[in-house]
């Protein structure tokens, strides 16, 4: 089993859509930097701090928008949609041959989660080393106007006392969010053989959640404590400033409901597989 973890983590990071989209997910960093640097330098920023400015609080601009409405396909080329190339390229065929068929599928959706919480992770420690070689590493204070960040978002008590404890909190969610999106590529890819489709998928099933619950929260009008109507859309729960409450439990049920259903759909279809 070792040995075929470390035979699929070196396919991972020697593999070219790997690096793809670390490239892509730097672009987009890149350009949040930027506009970040620009407020700064013209003297927009009025004394905010880092952790206001920081994408994993709020995407303050468009690339920060985009980056996260892209982000279930670049979490998914870094490597779930190998699973599918390995079934249509008939490469499959030739592992099983030398090893276990559970331990390959093991090791296949192991690493497969591992990529895609590397690259949302990747993305927000870039953009914070990057931010606090210009912006004041201060505080936050929950009277500057600068973030809807309110008792009733993840880890609220936490980022206006500890915000460097926050942010480590929020790169472990990160992480499970990355790796949430890659397992339903990676479930997916047991069921299609081409990787384009494959990698879109989680897209689309991100840009269907977010039509559907939006009418929910519209029609039904989903409240919580203090009459807030609550934050049921995953992508904006891909940051811990959404404009609705997202409270710390709520986005953590919502990673583990990913998962569970992706993992499980996932086993049903590898115990039934079989390589013609």
């Amino acid at each position: 089993m070792k040995r075929l973890l470390k035979f699929e983590w070196n396919r991972m990071i020697q593999g070219r859509a790997f690096k793809a989209s670390l490239l892509i997910t730097t672009l987009f960093i890149a350009l949040h930097i930027f506009y970040n640097f620009y407020l700064e330098i013209k003297g927009y920023n009025n004394g905010a701090s880092l952790y206001n400015r920081w994408l994993g609080v709020f995407p303050l601009f468009f690339s920060g928008s985009y980056f996260f409405m892209s982000l279930p396909i670049l979490t998914s080329m870094a490597y779930s949609w190998s699973i599918s190339y390995d079934r249509d390229s008939g490469f499959i065929s030739q592992i099983i041959t030398r090893t276990s068929k559970n331990k390959y599928f093991i090791a296949k959706y192991l690493i497969s989660f591992l990529s895609g919480g590397i690259v949302f992770v990747f993305a927000l420690i870039l953009d914070y080393l990057f931010l606090a070689t210009f912006i004041k590493n201060i505080i936050p204070s929950p009277t500057d106007l600068t973030t809807s960040m309110d008792p009733f978002h993840f880890c609220s008590q936490l980022y206006y006392s500890k915000p460097l404890f926050f942010c480590i909190l929020w790169l472990i969610t990160a992480f499970l969010w990355g790796g949430a999106m890659a397992s339903i590529c990676a479930s997916v890819g047991v069921f299609i053989r081409k990787k384009v489709v494959v990698i879109i998928i989680p897209l689309i099933i991100f840009i269907s959640q977010s039509i559907i619950m939006n009418y929910i929260a519209h029609v039904f009008n989903i409240r919580i404590k203090g009459g807030y109507v609550l934050e049921l859309v995953w992508n904006n729960m891909l940051y811990t400033s959404s404009g609705r409450p997202s409270p710390t439990d709520i986005i953590l049920s919502n990673i583990f409901f990913i998962l569970f259903v992706s993992t499980v759909i996932y086993i049903i279809r590898c115990r039934k597989y079989e390589c013609l």
